[in-house]
């Protein structure tokens, strides 16, 4: 073979390996317009169901009223639905992307352990922010009504809405394996918001169911409550432990609840630390009723912006298309422009839905332009935090052996619920809406 023959093989390589890379680079970016496409699709279906929870939250005025402190447990009651339901989602759709499981079928362990721990945090956290609620209104001496009132109040507007969601996610997440999308894509944004359409009218019906009852019974419910509460933890932890279960193992009922808990507990109380901001700021709200309706909806779309990248993040790492490294490789760039892009559809799309179906049943307070500055202008300043946060915490999880499934969604979640609260309103003052 001659220099100049030789020369042209190389060049030719050249080219082919040139092809390869270009064909490549397609590839992704047609499969990134195909997820941006789903998430946006999920997205913009919890957009509708957000703004008509948001409008029943503006119609709540007079429960709000009778039963102070109840405006603290609507975003730490959102976000623990969000929370536990969004993670079993993120959980399935690893497990569906894994094959370790492809239809829902009962005799599975691993069906069961995540049906069993998913009502498991259902008791034990909405008990628990119960509490939680009582203890940061006493801390702020915010008045409210007594703890077993919030308790109750809580565990029944929580374990109704729950009990939805359980069914509604494997449904999602197994209909979306059938249809050939991404669970990753949709899961998440759908369960979020689905968890705000039943909590609040949940949370309002316990109130209502609660406001007639006698003191008396409301102190025995309580006790009954909390002693179900303890003898289920009990019950079923003695007999996975029976069966081999002392040691943590992935996808275990002990390793979820473990994992979990503690986790959303701390999630669940910066969520209602949000809502102790809207409480001490109710009045100078009620004056734009407007923001109420939109609070709802942005603040779960700014979660689900961060739960998508955290559920595709979890994934990528449990398949090893991402490395466990604290650096920004294209795959990360690219899942982070998405976000971004995901931020500019909806929150002016967002603003929109409130002003017009708000306008439809009284609720107003600003014109169309100035709320769809204000709330753009708060999404990206948000969507900016949870995607800092989804990065750090789903790498952080995975280079320590716990699951990011199990942990990431719900300090997204109630990152962006203490975030999003203090972002709106502030960027609502800096803007003239509200008059301090």
């Amino acid at each position: 073979m001659t220099e100049t023959e030789n020369w042209d093989f190389e060049g030719e390589s050249t080219v082919f390996e040139s092809m390869k890379g270009s064909a490549k680079n397609f590839v992704s970016y047609m499969r990134g317009q195909s997820n941006l496409k789903q998430s946006f699709g999920a997205i913009f279906l919890s957009i509708i169901t957000d703004v008509l929870a948001g409008l029943f939250l503006g119609k709540l005025e007079e429960t709000l009223l009778l039963l102070p402190g109840l405006i603290v447990l609507i975003p730490g009651a959102m976000s623990m639905r969000g929370n536990i339901f969004g993670a079993l989602g993120s959980r399935l759709s690893s497990a569906l992307h894994m094959k370790r499981i492809d239809d829902f079928d009962l005799k599975s362990k691993y069906i069961r352990n995540n049906i069993y721990s998913s009502i498991t945090l259902t008791i034990f956290t909405s008990i628990a922010l119960g509490f939680i609620a009582r203890a940061l209104l006493l801390m702020f001496g915010v008045t409210s009504a007594g703890v077993l009132h919030l308790v109750l109040v809580s565990f029944i507007g929580g374990f109704i809405s729950g009990m939805v969601l359980l069914v509604v996610t494997f449904g999602i997440a197994f209909l979306a394996e059938r249809k050939r999308w991404d669970p990753d894509n949709v899961t998440s944004p759908l369960i979020t918001a689905l968890g705000d359409f039943f909590t609040i009218p949940s949370l309002a019906f316990a109130a209502s169911f609660i406001l007639g009852v006698p003191n008396f019974y409301i102190m025995v419910m309580s006790v009954l409550l909390m002693a179900l509460a303890v003898i289920n933890l009990v019950v079923v932890f003695v007999a996975e432990s029976s069966q081999d279960a002392l040691v943590l193992r992935e996808g275990s009922y002990k390793t979820i609840v473990l994992q979990s808990v503690i986790v959303m507990l701390f999630a669940g109380t910066l969520s209602a630390m949000s809502g102790l901001f809207l409480e001490s700021n109710l009045g100078l709200l009620l004056t734009v009723p407007i923001i109420i309706t939109l609070i709802p909806a942005f603040l779960e779309e700014g979660g689900n912006i961060g739960n998508i990248l955290s559920s595709r993040m979890a994934t990528k790492l449990h398949t090893g298309q991402l490395s466990a490294r604290f650096s920004m490789d294209d795959e990360i760039k690219h899942e982070i422009i998405n976000s971004y892009i995901l931020s500019l559809m909806i929150f002016p799309i967002v603003s929109v839905l409130v002003y017009v179906f708000g306008g439809a049943i009284g609720i107003g307070g600003m014109s169309l332009p100035r709320l769809m500055f204000t709330a753009t202008i708060a999404g990206m300043v948000l969507t900016t935090i949870v995607i800092a946060v989804s990065f750090f915490v789903s790498i952080l999880a995975f280079r320590y052996r716990i699951n990011p499934d199990n942990v990431t969604i719900p300090i997204v979640t109630g990152t962006a619920d203490i975030i999003g609260v203090f972002t709106v309103l502030t960027v609502m003052e800096s803007f003239g809406v509200l008059i301090v």
